[in-house]
């Protein structure tokens, strides 16, 4: 993942939507729906605005991601999507306060548990996270609960070798202890690592340079 340029997912995001708009007023929009469905899968632009924080091409990936995922195919969006789109949403909240937002997370949420208490056991970990993040924008967990949940999903990420979901597991820690708790930056800084050991591991050494440059060269 090349999150160097996070204004390269905000073009992606502006010229989709052009496309968007110079469709007919007849409402034939199913061009622009598969180009959007096949360019998420090829291009990864919901994770890479996720993980470089573009909150503008967050919020345009996830709302669409939102509108059309319980659509027939070949228009339907895929449980990756929606993992991307829930988590989005949380973060926006997150970063915004509004409820809209953390409404718009559950229902998302509530289908990839769907998936994952139906026997699709590949789904546990994208659960298990969802789970956490949504625990993290209550009010009722303690931060040792949140923590727990988010190992909980990092564990079973493990178990999948997903280097991507355990990433952001530990990214979304390191982001809690470092930024959003008093007194906490040692163990904010021991999840950096891990996270950052993880990306590296992965490859997506320029999302590391990013983190570090967030969290450490201004921290």
């Amino acid at each position: 993942l090349d999150l160097r340029h996070k204004e390269k997912s905000h073009q992606v995001a502006q010229d989709l939507w052009s496309y968007y708009e110079d469709t007919n007023a007849n409402g034939e929009h199913t061009s622009w729906k598969s180009f959007m469905v096949q360019y998420s899968r090829k291009s990864k632009a919901l994770p890479w605005a996720y993980l470089s924080e573009d909150w503008v091409s967050l919020k345009r990936h996830a709302a669409f991601v939102l509108k059309h995922h319980k659509a027939p195919e070949p228009y339907y969006t895929t449980s990756f999507d929606c993992f991307f789109a829930s988590v989005g949403h949380y973060d926006l909240y997150k970063e915004t306060g509004k409820p809209k937002y953390k409404s718009r997370a559950r229902v998302l949420y509530r289908q990839i548990k769907k998936w994952a208490m139906t026997g699709t056991s590949s789904m546990m970990a994208s659960y298990k996270l969802l789970k956490a993040f949504d625990a993290l924008c209550g009010k009722r967990a303690s931060l040792e609960e949140i923590e727990d949940l988010f190992q909980e999903g990092i564990v079973e990420a493990r178990s999948l070798q997903s280097n991507l979901l355990i990433g952001i597991g530990l990214d979304r820690l390191a982001k809690l202890f470092l930024t959003e708790t008093h007194n906490q930056e040692q163990k904010g800084f021991d999840y950096l690592g891990q996270a950052l050991s993880v990306w590296n591991k992965w490859g997506a050494t320029n999302h590391s340079e990013w983190l570090i440059s967030k969290y450490v060269s201004h921290g």
